[in-house]
């Protein structure tokens, strides 16, 4: 009985002392792992031309949106159409770029229409709680500056949509609205979703 007490009690042994060594041995390889990881992020953010204002990768979507008058080109442009409880609910994002690649431009807004009909005419921006078929509603503008840093987000909430569809999700949109708290933003542009 007591051989093989020991017998067990050196297996465990040996057991244990494999694990401590794995242990040792992963988190070796964890720590190459992270220091490898921070000199190539090191190594990739040096040496950069900080100059540099082409906006290179920013600009995939190609064209242009008007804001206020002012050209920005056209870096988000996403559409999601779902089902709404009385109809089809488009919801729009996009955004716009300025050639500095300093200010960054965002319209988002929601429109639910009919089952079974078209997007395109006038919609009429109007607060969620009051709003119904056929109504734009959470209409939100958002501007972004790289440098000196800073962001607002403010809540269109009059004004109208007017939308025009050109072909298959490609539409005109133009937008003129008033924001909470003041002031007013005109945008309009033409894409393909």
């Amino acid at each position: 009985m007591r051989l093989k007490e020991n017998s067990n009690n050196i297996h465990n042994f040996g057991f244990s002392n494999f694990n401590t060594k794995i242990n040792s041995n992963m988190k070796n390889l964890l720590n190459l792992l992270l220091l490898s990881m921070t000199l190539i992020c090191f190594a990739s953010c040096g040496d950069d031309d900080e100059s540099s204002s082409d906006c290179t990768g920013i600009l995939e979507s190609g064209g242009e949106m008007k804001i206020d008058g002012g050209t920005f080109n056209l870096s988000i442009a996403q559409l999601l159409i779902s089902s709404g409880f009385d109809g089809d609910i488009y919801l729009f994002q996009v955004g716009g770029i300025s050639s500095d690649c300093n200010n960054v431009k965002t319209l988002s807004f929601s429109i639910e229409i009919p089952k079974d009909t078209e997007l395109g005419g006038s919609y009429e921006i109007k607060d969620f709680f009051d709003a119904g078929l056929n109504d734009a509603t959470a209409v939100n503008f958002i501007d972004q500056t790289v440098s000196p840093i800073s962001q607002s987000l403010v809540e269109v909430k009059s004004g109208t949509i007017e939308i025009t569809k050109h072909a298959d999700r490609e539409f005109s949109i133009d937008m003129a609205g008033d924001f909470v708290g003041g002031g007013s933003v005109t945008i309009d542009f033409r894409r393909k979703f």
